[in-house]
């Protein structure tokens, strides 16, 4: 027989406020003051009077068991893997985190640099100058990974000069090569006086010989390399 079928008994107030009554007069205790509705009804009471706690305690308990993502720190791993045509090193930032990534900085020396995506996980960067390069990494959940390397593969050094010629009019300078090389076609001298511009009149990119023609008075002479780095000489013809 299936049991949702049964109909119960129900009696109604005032029956079972007789029979409430026809009990507590066979205890001998005092008679009922309470109304059977106001009985019937304190379940449901207690029911509403803990409902608020009951739904604190849960939002507790879920808050409880998310704690730790909030303290989920990301992790970035920096290496060189090569150098660019301008002789620059490229560096590959590689992210892993269980949250997504919100933000990816990089600083050389203090100061913004470009970082390029690759991907959402991997990045690179080409630092122009050697120095301390910071990369910062932070989550949704706003916490932060910091690494630092100090970069020393940028050529910050002008070319170099071995020696220093000058016969006559012509001045014959020796250079060494440099990491980027002397870039040749940008070498030229500038009279202090006249403020005249001379372009070598011969160069040799085997041999790194130079040669110029200059007038008689002080000549400031540029050489630069291909990374925009420039030895600086003065050469006085007398």
């Amino acid at each position: 027989m299936d049991r949702n079928n049964v109909n119960e008994p129900k009696l109604d107030a005032l029956t079972a406020t007789r029979i409430l009554e026809d009990v507590f007069e066979e205890a001998g205790a005092a008679t009922n003051s309470l109304p059977v509705e106001a009985l019937a009804g304190y379940p449901e009471f207690e029911r509403q009077r803990f409902l608020p706690q009951r739904i604190l305690l849960i939002v507790l308990l879920i808050l409880w068991v998310l704690l730790p993502i909030f303290f989920i720190t990301p992790k970035c791993d920096i290496s060189q893997v090569s150098t660019n045509e301008q002789n620059l090193p490229v560096y590959t930032v590689e992210v892993q985190s269980l949250l997504p990534i919100r933000n990816v900085e990089a600083f050389l020396n203090g100061e913004d640099m470009a970082l390029y995506a690759k991907d959402n996980k991997t990045y690179a960067v080409e630092p122009k100058q050697n120095g301390t390069m910071e990369i910062r990494v932070t989550s949704v959940n706003n916490q932060t990974a910091v690494r630092s390397v100090y970069v020393a593969a940028v050529d910050d050094v002008g070319p170099k000069l071995i020696s220093t010629e000058v016969s006559g009019q012509k001045v014959l300078l020796q250079m060494a090569e440099n990491g980027t090389g002397v870039a040749y076609n940008n070498i030229y001298a500038i009279g202090q006086t006249s403020k005249e511009i001379v372009q070598p009149t011969d160069y040799d990119r085997e041999t790194g010989k130079i040669t110029f023609e200059l007038e008689k008075e002080k000549w400031d002479v540029y050489i630069p390399d291909a990374r925009g780095n420039a030895l600086h000489l003065s050469v006085e013809i007398k």
